[in-house]
Formats: structure tokens, C-alpha cells, sequence
């Protein structure tokens, strides 16, 4: 990966634009810059840090790029199926570039440094693929009968146990059963989101 260095900007000499935002960068403020072999100086104003994705040119790129898209939408998930779902795109993401390496590894035995790469991405996936956090509790209409019951009162209607047993499950869900294994759920994820070995 390039280094990014932090420069400041001088009054005179060509406008540098953050290659995000688009904001010139104004002489005198601080500004962000790296370059490749090949594909110019990218710049970025210091709100705007490059990501790893932007780092490489590599096969890389593309994983980099799923594992951000997912920690960017993981505090935003409001449950544990969604969360799986964020996984499973970077599991793909990551076995995608494995197959390709592999493919590189080809004409030389299907060894060497594409082949470890292949090794590690796939490893990196399985880990993604036996994400299974717990669901959290699931509301059951027969645990929570006896409480309609009693709450309908001593010889009710069955529609008057039905309302109540309704009027039980709002309240239920009012409660956020689930808050405890999606929090629990988003570190787990965090984790594995982080242990990308390339």
C-alpha cells in the first residue's frame, strides 16, 4: 500500500480537490495525499481519510471495499438477520478474489504467493460463513396463554383471551427482546470483519 502523507497547502502551485467530497483545498489548510506506480496523486482534505480499499490496486480492493460497506451498515441494523446478511456479502466478496487468485496460481502448479493469498481468503471465509449469533428470543402464543387468560379474567370469551394475548404481545414487543443479541451480534461481527489476514 502507498504511504499517505500529510502536507499543507501552499499559496501557490496547481488546486487540489478532496477526491471524495470535492471540497478545494485552500492554501494553508492540511491535506492528505498518496500516490501509485501507476494512476496518478490522489488527494483528500482531512475529513476524508483514505480507506484501505483506496490503497490498493489489487485484487484486494474488492474485499477491502465489502468489509467497509459492511461497517458502515452495521450500526444501522435492527436485527440479527440483517446483520448475517452483511456477513454473508463480504464472505462472497472474499471468496470471489480467492477464486481468483487461485485462477493466477494456475500457471505455476497452483503455488506460490496467489496460491497462500487463495489459502487465506478462503480460510477468511469460512470463518465469515459460520457466523451463527443467536437470534434472541422468539415470542410463542402458548408461553404467554396462561397470562391472557388470567388478564381476560375468570370465565372470558376466547376472543377476550385472543385480545389480551395480543395486548401481551405489544407489550412484549415494545420491550426490544431482541436489542441484547443484536448488540451482541454487531460485535461478533466487528470481530470478524476485522480479522481479514491480507
Amino acid at each position: 500500500m502507498p504511504r499517505v502523507t500529510e502536507q499543507k497547502k501552499s499559496r501557490a502551485g496547481a488546486e487540489r480537490k478532496c477526491g471524495r467530497c470535492g471540497k478545494v483545498i485552500e492554501p494553508g489548510e492540511q491535506y492528505l495525499s498518496w500516490s501509485f506506480r501507476y494512476g496518478g496523486t490522489h488527494f483528500r482534505c482531512l475529513d476524508h481519510r483514505p480507506r484501505p480499499s483506496e490503497l490498493t490496486q489489487s485484487k484486494m480492493a474488492e474485499v477491502y471495499a465489502a468489509i467497509e460497506t459492511a461497517e458502515d451498515q452495521l450500526d444501522g441494523c435492527g436485527d440479527v438477520e440483517d446483520i448475517k446478511n452483511l456477513i454473508e456479502e463480504v464472505a462472497e466478496a472474499a471468496r470471489s478474489v480467492a477464486d481468483e487468485y487461485r485462477e493466477a496460481a494456475e500457471p505455476f502448479g497452483g503455488a506460490g504467493e496467489n496460491a497462500d493469498r487463495a489459502d487465506e481468503l478462503e480460510g477468511y471465509a469460512d470463518e465469515l460463513e459460520s457466523f451463527d449469533p443467536e437470534e434472541g428470543e422468539v415470542w410463542s402464543d402458548e408461553d404467554h396463554m396462561d397470562e391472557a387468560r388470567e388478564r381476560a379474567g375468570e370465565g372470558a370469551e376466547p376472543l377476550d383471551v385472543i385480545a389480551a394475548l395480543q395486548e401481551i404481545r405489544d407489550e412484549w414487543e415494545e420491550d426490544d427482546h431482541d436489542a441484547d443479541a443484536v448488540e451482541s451480534a454487531k460485535d461478533e461481527a466487528r470481530e470478524l470483519l476485522g480479522g481479514c489476514p491480507l
